[in-house]
């Protein structure tokens, strides 16, 4: 059963009179329950179409319709609460508050969604204890490796068991040791939430444990 579905989507970004062609009719299906890999050169509109997946951009033409919601003609205030009650983000760069411990990082989405302080710690502790950090809760970004913040980044994004995953360029700044360490996370935890997974990347060691590759290159998808 198809939890995504992209119909020609066009991405045109203008700069005066210079329009930049990034997604070219893109079109595709993701199923739910999928670990699915956007790969392609760079430059050739994975992480525009990621971005676009996760309602962080839109599309110039075509269509995005999530679980049967066209999230391409919803508000921002409707895309907001949907991306809160749907999705979780990894970034390449962690995006993690310096000035508040793993655990609070953690609880963020949970803060969001209103859940009593009590409720967000311990669901924020267990989220911590899937990823290998049970005793890291307290310490703050400066504190943690590379590896550990991204683990951090992983838990924060499944803390509120979201049905979809996306991730953009994930390993990109770890070592060849906690990438792999990293993907093999994410597949557990794909496992155990029951979550759809969507990453853009072009690390091969990430590509040859994605169940499902879809090919971009020039913003049109050539191969799946």
């Amino acid at each position: 059963m198809s939890l995504i579905e992209v119909k020609n989507v066009t991405k045109i970004y203008k700069q005066g009179k210079v329009e930049t062609y990034a997604l070219r009719g893109a079109t595709t299906n993701i199923n739910e329950g999928d670990f699915v890999v956007l790969s392609g050169p760079s430059g050739s509109g994975k992480s525009t179409l990621l971005n676009i997946i996760g309602t962080l951009d839109t599309a110039s033409s075509g269509e995005v319709i999530i679980d049967g919601n066209n999230v391409s003609k919803m508000s921002k205030s409707a895309l907001a609460d949907f991306r809160l009650n749907n999705m979780g983000f990894i970034f390449q760069s962690y995006n993690l508050f310096p000035v508040l411990t793993a655990l609070e990082n953690v609880g963020l989405a949970l803060e969001l969604k209103g859940l009593p302080k009590k409720e967000i710690i311990e669901r924020s502790q267990l989220a911590l204890e899937d990823v290998g950090l049970k005793d890291f809760g307290k310490r703050k970004p400066s504190e943690l490796s590379g590896g550990q913040q991204q683990r951090v980044a992983v838990a924060r994004a499944l803390v509120s068991k979201p049905r979809l995953i996306l991730g953009d360029e994930p390993t990109a700044n770890l070592d060849s040791k906690n990438s792999e360490s990293l993907i093999d996370l994410m597949t557990s935890m794909q496992a155990k939430y029951n979550a759809t997974v969507v990453l853009s990347t072009h690390d091969s060691m990430v590509l040859s444990k994605a169940k499902r590759v879809i090919t971009l290159i020039d913003g049109v998808v050539v191969s799946d």
